[in-house]
């Protein structure tokens, strides 16, 4: 009987050491771009990398059909601001083409993002290749995901961008 008894007391020593010696680990990145609950979060990598997320919106305008246009930033040093459009004015010479649906971003493309860095190293980075891929949209209301292919319209450099715009409502400072 004192046999079991001091080999409990171990066995709930050696368990507490245990327990006491882990530590809890949580299995989300919170810099992760699944992370953000912004109106929009990216991703780079290549020239510059990093996880943004834009928790200000600059510039928002819907022409029904024909033009979607957003912009956000987000605040620290450097500042990073992001553009998503989808414009299908030229697009056969026809209005009323824009739809949900898949755009691509290349140089005679109806979409187009770029992510700018402002700060030390001011560079602008324009789409090149890639896609928008718009779910939602409305006079006050764009929803999107991108992945793209950017070049720095100063260095040349690349950076890939991928990301997602959940604007549910216009606020515009």
């Amino acid at each position: 009987m004192e046999l079991r008894r001091i080999l409990l007391f171990v066995g709930v020593i050696i368990g507490m050491t245990i327990l006491m010696s882990t530590k809890c680990e949580k299995d989300d990145d919170p810099d992760g771009p699944g992370s953000c609950t912004e109106v929009a979060s990216a991703s780079a990598s290549g020239e510059i990398s990093g996880n943004y997320c834009f928790d200000q919106q600059l510039h928002f305008n819907y022409e029904a059909g024909d033009l979607i246009y957003f912009g956000a930033k987000q605040n620290g040093n450097p500042i990073y601001t992001l553009t998503v459009s989808v414009n299908t004015y030229g697009i056969g010479g026809e209005s009323g083409l824009l739809v949900p649906g898949t755009y691509g971003c290349g140089q005679d493309d109806a979409g187009y993002v770029e992510l700018i860095v402002h700060g030390e190293t001011n560079e602008f980075y324009k789409s090149k290749s890639g896609s928008i891929t718009i779910t939602e949209m409305s006079d006050n209301t764009f929803k999107a995901t991108f992945n793209v292919v950017t070049e720095g319209y100063n260095n040349g450099g690349a950076v890939n961008v991928s990301g997602t715009v959940n604007m549910l409502s216009v606020n515009i400072p």
